[in-house]
């Protein structure tokens, strides 16, 4: 989403504008609250994420894409080639 976002020049550097709660994103990703918590909680120590209501804040985005392991150019290319 922060590529796409990206693209369309809508974003800040870092910044993942993002309109919904922490009960919003778990129920869309099919987690309870309570784990959604935890996992925003362990993202925030790591230094990956810092989510607050509207907004992701994704201080080192290379982290991120190995913690989900995705390397950047795997990242990258998804976000192009989404929706061909």
């Amino acid at each position: 989403m922060y590529e796409r976002q990206s693209r369309l020049g809508a974003v800040e550097p870092g910044v993942l504008h993002l309109p919904l709660t922490q009960d919003m994103l778990a129920d869309i990703l099919g987690l309870s609250a309570v784990h959604m918590n935890r996992t925003l909680q362990q993202l925030r120590r790591a230094g990956l994420v810092d989510y607050r209501t509207g907004r992701a804040i994704l201080p080192d985005l290379p982290g991120l894409a190995l913690a989900a392991g995705l390397s950047i150019a795997d990242a990258l290319a998804d976000a192009r080639n989404f929706g061909d």
